[in-house]
């Protein structure tokens, strides 16, 4: 209810929008479009949804000649929104600090782009009562974060892990957070990624989670949480490109030559363990095993498995185990280890 609340109170954004200067009025001075790298999650999925809520507007038969233009104009963006907890911030009359605005205090927002600014969105309070312009570098940690404890126990992938993202932004002054945005400061160049403004319930909706730091190597790692599964991202901040792809955690080795992964996606009774290997400055595949953990003959009830894999040195990855069988006459566990030995160019597996 809320998504379409937010599509028929976006024709008082259409007109308003229509007013907005076309330059971009840019208050970080720190920041030139030139110096800005924008990283953005490529999905061909369509969006269905999206010709739904065009053919609502098109019925509606608005005469409005000023709406109409501009509707001409955001018409690839008429659903496109953010939605999150404002904990304080100021809303102004447009996208200018020394026009009037307002102060609003812990309200449900939806934000919006807006195509003639980097920096400012339109904002609207979920309960109808406020809208204008917020500066994006306004919205606080606190607002985006929320309390990191409960989220830690909410059981949700995203927000359990939310933690890892602050502890890197508390200790880097390069890296920030402001709502929708994760921007990276590296060398006078600035490396926006902007979470997906799809909604809350659409196939497209997707979150970006910082997830390490490799300072020594001007790397970082992203996980894009989305309705699709998740994806990690290896880039170099140096040289702006995409260093690895993969599905579930890459672990690197020491030295950073090799990568394992350990892949449940497809795999019902154990998983895939994926090795790849540096060449010639890209990684690529060198062995792929299905790794079998339990014996699906003797389960007499559900089963659940915890699995933890890490590096003991630069040539000796473990994998530990362990299933929680639930059966009718109790629970039991039972667990072991699979232990990949780098040799040179040879990777041998042993199973405790």
């Amino acid at each position: 209810m809320k998504k379409y609340i937010g599509i028929f109170i976006i024709l008082l954004l259409f007109s308003i929008i229509n007013c907005i200067p076309k330059q971009d009025i840019n208050n970080n001075e720190n920041i030139t479009k030139e110096q800005i790298i924008s990283i953005d999650y490529n999905d061909n999925i369509f969006l269905q949804e999206e010709e739904l809520i065009l053919n609502i507007f098109y019925n509606m038969n608005i005469e409005d000649e000023s709406v109409l233009s501009t509707f001409s104009h955001l018409n690839e963006n008429i659903s496109q929104y953010y939605s999150m907890t404002i904990d304080n911030i100021r809303i102004y009359e447009n996208i200018n600090k020394e026009t009037n605005y307002i102060e609003i205090i812990n309200k449900e927002v939806m934000l919006f782009k807006i195509p003639e600014s980097e920096n400012w969105l339109y904002i609207i309070t979920e309960d109808l009562n406020y809208y204008g312009f917020i500066f994006i570098y306004d919205i606080s940690n606190e607002s985006f974060y929320g309390n990191l404890e409960i989220n830690s126990r909410s059981g949700n992938y995203y927000l359990s892990r939310l933690y890892k993202e602050y502890d890197i932004v508390k200790n880097h002054q390069n890296i920030n957070r402001y709502g929708p945005l994760l921007e990276i400061n590296h060398n006078n160049n600035v490396i926006r990624f902007w979470d997906s403004f799809f909604g809350i319930s659409t196939v497209l909706n997707y979150k970006y989670l910082l997830m390490d730091y490799f300072e020594d190597y001007n790397e970082i790692l992203i996980v894009v949480v989305g309705s699709g599964g998740l994806r990690h991202y290896v880039y170099n901040i140096q040289l702006g490109n995409l260093v690895f792809e993969t599905g579930d955690f890459p672990h690197f080795n020491e030295t950073r030559d090799v990568i394992i992964v350990i892949d449940r996606i497809f795999i019902e009774f154990g998983f895939d363990l994926i090795i790849y290997t540096l060449n010639n400055g890209k990684f690529t595949q060198v062995r792929k095993e299905g790794i079998s953990i339990i014996d699906f003959n003797n389960i007499d009830g559900s089963y659940s498995s915890k699995i933890n894999g890490y590096w003991i040195d630069n040539d000796t990855f473990q994998i530990d185990y362990v299933n929680i069988i639930l059966r009718r006459d109790g629970q039991r566990e039972e667990g072991g280890s699979v232990i990949v030995k780098k040799n040179n160019l040879e990777f041998e597996l042993l199973r405790n």
